[in-house]
């Protein structure tokens, strides 16, 4: 699994104006990240990862709503059933870290 470490390297290589925050809790849902950070639910971001006809691809979504196959579908010009939410074991495979931690850069 990859660690704060990695995502502090990729940061400070790719010169990013980044404040890498750690130890602050359970973030697994939008509600825990915004309470152990402090902020509204509407100012959390969320990196999902999608499965599109067995190809990985990460979606960074607003943190409160839910990102809705159909204009993913669209965007790839497959049907909706070709659309799958990755499993936790297949994020932390993919990305190589646990859902809840994904970050929206550095993999």
């Amino acid at each position: 699994m990859l660690t704060p470490s990695h995502l502090a390297r990729f940061i400070q290589q790719q010169g990013l104006h980044a404040r890498l925050i750690t130890d602050i809790g359970d973030t697994a849902t939008v509600p825990l990240a915004a309470a152990a950070l402090g902020v509204r639910p509407d100012q959390i971001l969320k990196t999902l990862l999608f499965y599109v006809k067995g190809e990985p691809y990460i979606v960074i979504s607003h943190g409160v709503e839910p990102v809705p196959a159909r204009p993913l579908a669209d965007h790839f010009g497959v049907g909706r059933r070709q659309i799958k939410l990755a499993r936790p074991q297949q994020v932390l495979a993919e990305t190589g870290y646990p859902v809840g931690g994904v970050p929206p850069i550095g993999h």
